[in-house]
């Protein structure tokens, strides 16, 4: 059996995935990431005979990321053993193409809240009056860790690609959020984690 877990909002979806996955502790597990992929491993893993045929289990976590000549390869692995269910993580919304690549499959689809996604997307510089508008009705909404999660996703994505901040500052804003992150864990903090983590995506939009 297939299973998928896709969509914008990584947060739930990984979640799901992991918790989709800690139902199956009594069964063999191979993990395995789109920048490590080992097809040997992989072929080994469905193809070498089990004493009590158990399913196996093979968890992808982001496989559309492949080149594809590796995608097909992938793709005839999994449709040619019926003894071994993979069950998929996308870092995005998967297109109808690709969603039946693999053969059938039981989805789970999680789009990101859209006042979260356009909190995310007002982040600009000097647009501090907007974004703390919107910034205040999502933190009512949503929990913080989760638009902690996004927010430190955002500065990260925009750290590898276009950013509408000048790279200096994005990157120092970015290793504050991690600082920021440690004092939360280890209750270091000294003023409430939404003042603080409001303060410091002030100061990027400065």
């Amino acid at each position: 059996m297939l299973y998928i877990f896709h969509g914008d909002d990584l947060y739930h979806s990984r979640e799901a995935h992991q918790n989709f996955l800690d139902q199956f502790k009594d069964k063999e597990i191979l993990r395995q990431e789109y920048k490590d992929f080992d097809f040997e491993l992989l072929n080994l893993f469905v193809n070498s005979p089990s004493l009590f045929q158990n399913t196996r289990i093979l968890a992808l976590y982001s496989p559309f990321s492949l080149l594809k000549n590796q995608l097909e390869t992938l793709s005839s692995l999994i449709k040619e053993n019926q003894y071994t269910d993979t069950v998929i993580w996308q870092d995005r919304p998967l297109r109808q193409n690709e969603v039946s690549f693999f053969g059938p499959a039981k989805l789970q689809k999680f789009p990101l809240d859209k006042q979260l996604f356009f909190c995310l997307n007002s982040l600009k510089p000097r647009n501090h009056r907007l974004f703390t508008q919107i910034f205040l009705k999502v933190i009512k909404q949503e929990p913080f860790e989760l638009v902690f999660f996004w927010f430190k996703n955002r500065l990260r994505q925009n750290l590898s690609s276009f950013s509408p901040f000048p790279p200096e500052k994005l990157k120092s804003s970015y290793l504050a959020l991690i600082d920021l992150d440690y004092q939360i864990k280890t209750g270091a903090l000294s003023e409430p984690k939404e003042n603080a983590l409001l303060n410091l995506l002030f100061n990027l939009m400065s």
